[in-house]
This record gives C-alpha cells, structure tokens and sequence, in this order.
C-alpha cells in the first residue's frame, strides 16, 4: 500500500517544503511580534493540512 501512495506522499512533502521555505522566509522578512498576517496564517494551515495528510498514508 506504501508503494501505492509513494508519489502522493512525494508531492505532498515537496509542497510541504516550499511552504516552510516560504513561511521562514516571509517571517524573517515581517515584523511579527504584534500580529500575523492572513498569509502567515494560511500557510501554516495547509502545512498541518498536508502534514496530516501524509501521516495517514504512511500508517495506512
């Protein structure tokens, strides 16, 4: 079943790391020590949403 769900685990780990490259990039670049932008937000989201993701397929 792994081997089945080994090219959605790929891309869903390869979108994963370019929305933390993003998101650490975009953190450096901001002041956030008083509030969060909405994009900030949404992809910390979709990081946890494809983290998730992930995980349900490694177990099965």
């Amino acid at each position: 079943m792994l081997k089945a769900n080994r090219a959605v685990i790929s891309k869903d780990v390869t979108r994963m790391s370019e929305l933390i490259d993003a998101l650490q990039k975009q953190l450096k670049e901001s002041d956030t020590t008083d509030i969060l932008s909405l994009d900030v937000i949404r992809k910390s989201e979709e990081i946890e949403k494809l983290a998730r993701q992930v995980r349900d397929l490694v177990r099965g």
